[in-house]
């Protein structure tokens, strides 16, 4: 197993099928995982070298007794293309399937810059997370004034390249006027829960964004699904799905063609390109190999 660090995210890369594992075996690896801070592993299920084609499934080891999965992991891409590239040298593009699609990945200067597809926002566009009572944002409205919290604007949305069937990890947005990462995080710690696992509304769970912008820099706080109920270890470093959403909303209203989404993790460029396809764009950092 490689271990990668993606802006404050620590990726695994794991071979062994955990879709299948017994769960005595599971729950010990669970616990691997956990005590080498692994906040999310890609599972390799297979590669074709030929083709430069790697399919993944994203596991999630802080999500429970036996860890849960997720469909889609922006900052795990990156780290398994840079893990591909080990056994391939010189491949400056490879493809990564995913339970959302599949997702291009251009290798230049060192970044990892992944093609992310479409923006698809809005509650008519997202009735698949969503509860069939869920008509507008009066629930979350009312949260946020009754916990006293400013906000300008509240929207769901997702990034996919399955045209045909999109799929992708749903992030609800909350804008938040002229406020830093570390206001970000207070109010992500106080509300988060809340909404993350409100089920009722929610019925997978949502990725919750808490964003603040200027100019062309975004600051960004995510508070994540299937990393269970400790709002500390559900708040990540970045969240390069999220960051995606959220830059995409912000270049959208701005119509800017680029974008810096900044979290407690450091910046990942996000850009708007041909056929108004989103790409996001950050590095891949080795840090252990075991």
């Amino acid at each position: 197993m490689k271990i990668y660090d993606c802006n404050g995210n620590i990726i695994g890369i794991y071979t062994d099928d955990i879709e299948n594992m017994p769960k005595d075996k599971l729950k010990k690896l669970v616990q691997f995982f956990r005590a080498k801070n692994i906040d999310t592993v890609m599972f390799v299920k297979n590669i074709d070298i030929q083709n430069n084609v790697v399919t993944t499934k994203i596991f999630e080891p802080n999500a429970g007794e036996l860890g849960g999965w997720s469909t889609m992991c922006g900052n795990g891409v990156r780290a398994l293309t840079s893990y591909y590239r080990d056994f391939v040298k010189n491949v400056d593009e490879i493809i990564i399937n995913t339970d959302a699609g599949f997702l291009k990945v251009i290798v230049k200067d060192g970044k990892f810059k992944v093609k992310m597809g479409r923006l698809y926002v809005g509650i008519n566009k997202c009735t698949k997370y969503l509860s069939f009572k869920l008509k507008n944002w009066d629930f979350i409205e009312n949260l946020l004034k009754i916990e006293k919290i400013r906000f300008t604007n509240i929207e769901i949305g997702f990034t996919s390249t399955n045209e045909k069937d999109p799929d992708g990890e749903p992030h609800l947005c909350v804008e938040i006027p002229s406020v830093n990462l570390v206001t970000l995080k207070q109010i992500a710690l106080q509300v988060g829960q809340k909404i993350t696992n409100n089920f009722e509304i929610f019925p997978l769970g949502v990725n919750v964004n808490f964003y603040s912008s200027s100019k062309n820099v975004v600051l960004l706080v995510t508070h994540e699904r299937n990393l269970g109920f400790d709002p500390n270890k559900c708040i990540t470093q970045s969240c390069g799905t999220g960051s995606t959403v959220v830059g995409g909303l912000v270049m959208y209203k701005n119509n800017f063609p680029k974008i810096i989404v900044r979290s407690q993790g450091g910046d990942l460029v996000i850009s708007r390109e041909q056929e108004d396809e989103l790409y996001m764009a950050g590095d891949a950092k080795l840090i252990d190999s075991l």
